[in-house]
């Protein structure tokens, strides 16, 4: 009826160094953007930013699963 998981990978490791080039390239929109509080409205910029700030909350895990 469900999945049966087959493989999981930690992948984090992986996508820092294109997280840290997006949050290079959305730093300075997304600092204009919340210095006149329209930071919400710029939300791939923020998160690019805060994800790359706080690296240690979050996990990038590629799952494969199959219906048996």
């Amino acid at each position: 009826m469900g999945f049966a998981l087959e493989s999981t990978y930690d992948a984090t490791a992986k996508i820092l160094p294109m997280l840290r080039a997006f949050s290079v390239l959305g730093r300075l929109s997304y600092a204009l953007a919340r210095s006149v509080g329209l930071g919400d409205k710029l939300i791939n910029a923020t998160s690019g930013v805060e994800m790359y700030r706080h690296q240690e909350t979050w996990r990038y895990t590629i799952t494969v699963a199959v219906k048996p």
